[in-house]
């Protein structure tokens, strides 16, 4: 899992994809990597940090689950027109919370 938390500036985002490409190439193919993002600050840097995650993901056959959405980042992913590529767990849509 990778936890998200506070402004993910451009520093950040890069030791994010650092990680987690030394993990998929570790696990291999068909992996599903959780993004707790429920302590980061919504904002245009933690969109473009999450889709280079994806791209990272799904360039090793895997791909990254989004939880912890708040309204403002879902608001934020909606309108960059990424909700296709930028999967977010179901039963936070809802407000559960919890997966």
């Amino acid at each position: 899992m990778l936890t998200l938390v506070g402004v993910i500036d451009d520093a950040r985002t890069a030791a994010l994809c650092d990680t987690l490409r030394a993990y998929v190439e570790h696990e291999g193919d068909e992996v599903v990597v959780t993004c707790d993002a429920r302590r980061a600050i919504a904002c245009i840097g933690l969109i473009g940090a999450l889709a280079r995650l994806q791209l990272i993901a799904r360039e090793h056959g895997n791909t990254i689950l989004i939880t912890g959405v708040r309204r403002e980042l879902r608001f934020l992913i909606d309108l960059a027109g990424l909700a296709d590529v930028l999967p977010v767990a179901e039963s936070l849509r809802s407000g559960s919370g919890h997966l």
